[in-house]
């Protein structure tokens, strides 16, 4: 790998007399490999290089694996990182997300907050990557911490993410449900309560027909700001949304949704029927292809079955809430 590192000839490689007298900083590994015998060897060599060489082997590094890779997007969370501190932000940003985005997908949440971040970091920097852009980023971060119970986190990026995108209700009302929820995590549900009524208002903005993202927004708003309210509240609410309008699987969440808060109320005022109802969310759930919905409705279908006595029941739905949730 050394030889990557030579401009032209311009930086001559280690004689044997050299690596003689380096020996016993090293060791070999079997495939010809050396390390480091110690990190803060390694660490204090690293930090000794001046920045503008340190930039230029990043630079080479990244360059000679983005050439051999198959795929570079298979290599873009190590590519992301040389890029970065090559200086080559342009690269890095492009690396990062898809590095952060195939982490997420794969639920590593802590791993792809970490790419988002540099993501973020390189991004701004690019006097062409625009507000919505650096938005979507901060969402993604948002999500990420969120699945990690970093709520906090969570919290900071939405809100960052939400001045970026001031003029454009729809993005706005989607990122106050997601720090709604956030809020309620933190335990602050008088906030929480605030922040998911003020989204619908925001919806109804846009003047368009149902079916359409503003109007699936909406429905997805107001069925939130149910969940927040007095249980004897959320039938009526619930009964003004239209369930998130659209197909599919966008339609199938809004059912779900729909379900879960009328089941859960159901539950809290001792009113038959919560157990079936939930089970039609759970149902609309797996259908929308959501498999963390389902882990946390699974729980709370326990719970319910749990108030009423039926102890066997709730045993079978919290243990497959736990095998979802593995």
């Amino acid at each position: 790998m050394l030889s990557w590192l030579a401009d032209d000839g311009d930086a001559a490689l280690p004689e044997p007399a050299t690596w003689a007298r380096l020996r016993d900083l090293f060791v070999e590994e079997p495939d010809g490999y050396l390390r480091f015998r110690r990190s803060l060897l390694r660490d204090a060599a690293y930090e000794g290089l001046p920045y503008k060489l340190r930039r230029r082997l990043h630079g080479a590094v990244a360059a000679q694996i983005a050439q051999e890779a198959d795929d570079a997007e298979e290599a873009a969370g190590i590519l992301s990182l040389h890029y970065l501190i090559a200086g080559d932000d342009r690269s890095a940003w492009r690396y990062a997300k898809i590095a952060g985005n195939r982490a997420a997908g794969f639920y590593a949440y802590v791993e792809a907050a970490k790419l988002y971040v540099r993501a973020l970091e390189a991004g701004d920097r690019l006097e062409d990557v625009g507000a919505p852009e650096i938005a979507a980023v901060q969402r993604d971060l948002g999500d990420a911490w969120y699945q990690t119970a970093e709520f906090k986190k969570a919290a900071d990026a939405y809100t960052a993410a939400r001045k970026l995108v001031a003029s454009d209700p729809l993005a706005n009302a989607e990122l106050l449900l997601k720090l709604s929820h956030v809020e309620g995590k933190l335990g602050k549900y008088g906030q929480a309560k605030r922040v998911g009524r003020a989204g619908p208002q925001l919806t109804e903005r846009t003047g368009r027909p149902g079916g359409c993202p503003a109007s699936r927004a909406r429905g997805r708003l107001v069925r939130h700001a149910a969940s927040l309210g007095r249980t004897e509240e959320r039938g009526d609410r619930l009964r003004r949304t239209n369930g998130g309008g659209g197909r599919g699987r966008g339609r199938s969440a809004g059912i779900a949704d729909a379900y879960f808060v009328m089941g859960l109320g159901y539950g809290e005022l001792g009113k038959e029927g919560a157990i079936q109802l939930l089970q039609r969310s759970l149902e609309a759930y797996q259908r929308a292809g959501n498999p963390v919905r389902q882990a946390a409705l699974l729980s709370d279908l326990g719970a319910v079955c749990a108030w009423e006595g039926r102890w066997e029941e709730a045993l079978s739905s919290l243990r497959a809430g736990l095998v979802r949730r593995a």
